[in-house]
């Protein structure tokens, strides 16, 4: 069975995905997990591996601007709904 936008958002984390964005958008998976562990968004491979391998999927099937729209109408953080907001306009989502 496929994954869902949604699962795979919650396997990324809504407010990552938002504050992650450009690092997902145009790294690769090994340079992602790399990141995100300099970071400290995770302390494992597994964990980083999981994030950035499903947003790169998002993105392979270019669904950002559906995974920020959906973001926006979920329950998180007034900032991250601005964020994803600028973000829609930075990507020209209509």
């Amino acid at each position: 069975m496929a994954r869902s936008l949604e699962d795979r958002l919650k396997s990324i984390g809504k407010k990552q995905f938002v504050n992650n964005f450009n690092l997902f958008k145009n790294s690769t998976v090994a340079i992602c997990e790399k990141e995100l562990i300099r970071k400290g968004v995770d302390k494992s491979e597994d964990g980083s591996s999981t994030r950035c391998s499903n947003a790169k999927f998002i993105f392979k099937e270019n669904l950002q601007c559906e995974a920020l729209k959906n973001i926006i109408h979920s329950q998180v953080s007034l900032e991250t709904k601005k964020e994803a907001e600028n973000l829609l306009k930075k990507e020209n989502c209509y």
